[in-house]
């Protein structure tokens, strides 16, 4: 069996993938299907926010799960979450009051899978 690396980008999203494997080529696939430990990180809303917003997501299978929010220079700034989630919908709610307006990411990471998502604090 090959193996197989898929990498996608959305507007607002982006999807990683660690692996061992050393891929020489890359094809577009545009009806890509990732099986496995899927997740589906949304868009905050609202967005843009203040002071508090709301996170929501979705996992296929039972699996560690970090969330966690970075600032505008790759610093992490806050973990809203790190712990065994059930497959399913999951929401938390984020509050910035101790936080500065600008630009933050919200990195969803659950086993070798991560997405992205960015989320303006304005005040």
């Amino acid at each position: 069996m090959e193996d197989l690396v898929i990498i996608e980008s959305n507007k607002d999203k982006f999807l990683s993938v660690k692996s061992p494997l050393n891929p020489e080529g890359l094809k577009r696939n545009t009806n890509a299907l990732v099986t496995g430990n899927e997740i589906t990180l949304n868009q905050n809303f609202p967005n843009p926010f203040n002071p508090s917003t709301t996170v929501s997501f979705t996992l296929l299978s039972e699996s560690p799960v970090k969330l966690a929010v970075y600032d505008i220079a790759g610093r992490e700034v806050d973990v809203i979450l790190n712990q065994n989630l059930m497959a399913g919908s999951h929401s938390y709610s984020w509050n910035a009051g101790n936080f500065s307006s600008g630009v933050y990411f919200l990195r969803l990471v659950s086993g070798n899978l991560s997405e992205t998502i960015q989320m303006n604090l304005v005040r």
